[in-house]
C-alpha cells in the first residue's frame, strides 16, 4: 500500500526524499519501505512526520487524500 499524503505534503513543503530522511534521521531506504511499501512508521517518526507536515497522523495513513489536511 503506498501512502500517497505523505508524498503529497511532502511536495506541497518542496521537501526532498534526501532532506526529509535527514529530518527524521532514517536512511533513504527505511523511508521507501514506510511510504512506497507500506511496512509500519514507527510512531515516533510518524509524529515528526505529522508535526513537519502540520497534519494528522491519520490523514497520512490514508493511501489518499481523504482527510482534512488542517488540524485543529
Amino acid at each position: 500500500m503506498r501512502r500517497g499524503n505523505i508524498e503529497a505534503e511532502r511536495a506541497r513543503r518542496d521537501i526532498t526524499q534526501h532532506m526529509m530522511c535527514k529530518m527524521l534521521r532514517i536512511s533513504t531506504d527505511s523511508y521507501n519501505r514506510y511510504v512506497n511499501k507500506g511496512e509500519p512508521i514507527p510512531s515516533d517518526k510518524l509524529e515528526q512526520m505529522a508535526q513537519i507536515f502540520g497534519v494528522t497522523t491519520d490523514y497520512l495513513l490514508q493511501p489518499t487524500e481523504s482527510w482534512p489536511r488542517e488540524t485543529a
